[in-house]
């Protein structure tokens, strides 16, 4: 702010009510200025004489607006307010009295305003500690720092530590949604292919964003704690899967961000759906993490390039995946021996029948839920079925496979080399083929 921003910041603080009046005793007249020069700026705000006479006797309601524009806060105002504002502030910096004053006592409302800003910043830095303190003692009871999250989030074994670009590459316009909420109290979806890629995103985009926004930021994943903090706390931005009336936590002045997987229930208008990794972007930040090119390189084709199932190449410690029940492994290794299938080609559904003894819609049927749980092992690209990462669930799900379901691969294989057309051979020695 320049010298003048803050000298009128001031005025309208005393204007305002929000600081000792004794001090102004010999300019009382500051305020019907200021009145004066938001009539004139409503004036030119709008040509309706309704809604100049309404507006132009709403001062107080704007005085306070005012002070956090010219601070250039970003609270979230609609931009014809922003405009009114403009023009109000232009209105008082190019009236002549109220320039004079500004000018003539600019030093000491500098004075003033520095000492009111130690006070300020005093209470923050009280608030802060505050917020600390409560962190620490909660930390135990399932809220975790968002720092500390992501320390124990990207720490793996081999002393490989993940950098944050491996969840942002490729994802900026969403990491920029993220920050843009952190802003002022609101609730965001942000939606992955597994609920822990989600909250690590989140995790990932504000402390790669600023020291401040981390130190408001908190993973919460037991309930009643959550509920205490929401309480007891100020401007917090709540990382969570915990979906129990988000909208009481923004009128508590609360940011929540609700990190879900897609088979979660989520509000469509306010929701993030973060796109596959960018390639280069995937490579170059495990290169950057300590992994040799080569190995990044191929992480990057065995992995699909998706978050969870690196994880589990790199070994890092997790719990087995939600989806990894009896019944289901029954219903995947099929599907892991197949690789992939197209959903119209009948030899394609043929060959599902055969490997897995059931009718193909009955398969796909039973089969169709896995696509939806958190950590899927299947994906489906337009018409294509696909295991997502066959190195990394055949590493996980080897020791299931029986000789049964080899003796069923094996006709499968037998009946993909049968040559069913006896002219095969002459129609690839024709000229136009060769």
């Amino acid at each position: 702010m320049t010298p003048v921003e803050i000298a009128l910041s001031f005025v309208i603080s005393y204007v305002a009510g929000i600081v000792p009046t004794g001090w102004f005793c010999n300019h009382k007249s500051m305020t019907e200025k200021l009145e004066l020069c938001f009539k004139r700026a409503v004036n030119k705000w709008t040509n309706n004489p309704d809604t100049q006479n309404a507006v132009g006797e709403q001062m107080g309601k704007y005085l306070t607006q005012l002070k956090d524009f010219i601070a250039h806060k970003p609270v979230g105002r609609h931009p014809r307010e922003n405009n009114l504002l403009r023009l109000w502030a232009e209105e008082i910096l190019n009236d002549t009295e109220c320039n004079t004053f500004l000018l003539e006592y600019e030093h000491q409302i500098m004075a003033l305003k520095l000492e009111e800003g130690c006070i300020i910043a005093k209470e923050i830095l009280e608030e802060t500690n505050n917020i600390k303190v409560q962190i620490d003692q909660l930390r135990n009871r399932g809220i975790t720092k968002s720092s500390v999250y992501w320390e124990q989030w990207a720490s793996g074994p081999n002393r490989i530590k993940l950098n944050t670009s491996i969840l942002l590459a490729g994802r900026e316009k969403e990491k920029q949604k993220v920050i843009e909420s952190c802003n002022a109290p609101c609730c965001l979806y942000v939606e992955a292919t597994s609920t822990k890629e989600a909250i690590a995103f989140v995790v990932a985009a504000i402390i790669s964003e600023s020291d401040a926004l981390a130190e408001r930021a908190v993973v919460a994943t037991n309930n009643e704690t959550y509920k205490d903090i929401v309480e007891n706390s100020n401007g917090m931005i709540f990382i969570t899967d915990i979906q129990e009336n988000a909208h009481y936590v923004v009128s508590r002045g609360h940011t929540i961000i609700l990190c879900v997987c897609p088979s979660d229930k989520n509000n469509e208008a306010c929701t993030i759906h973060l796109p596959i990794l960018d390639r280069d972007g995937f490579i170059s930040s495990l290169v950057g993490s300590g992994v040799n090119e080569a190995k990044a390189r191929s992480l990057a084709i065995d992995s699909a390039r998706d978050i969870s199932v690196l994880r589990n190449l790199l070994e890092f410690t997790d719990k087995t995946p939600v989806w990894q029940t009896t019944g289901n492994i029954r219903l995947i290794i099929p599907a892991l021996l197949l690789g992939e299938w197209h959903e119209e080609w009948q030899g394609d559904k043929d060959l599902v029948e055969l490997i897995t003894g059931k009718n193909y819609n009955n398969y796909i049927e039973e089969i169709t839920p896995l696509l939806f749980t958190d950590e899927a092992p299947l994906i489906r690209i337009g018409k294509i079925w696909k295991i997502k990462s066959p190195f990394d669930l055949l590493r996980q799900l080897g020791s299931y496979i029986t000789s049964s379901h080899l003796d069923r691969f094996a006709e499968v294989v037998e009946w993909v080399l049968q040559d069913d057309d006896p002219d095969a051979e002459d129609k690839m020695n024709e000229k136009g083929l060769r």
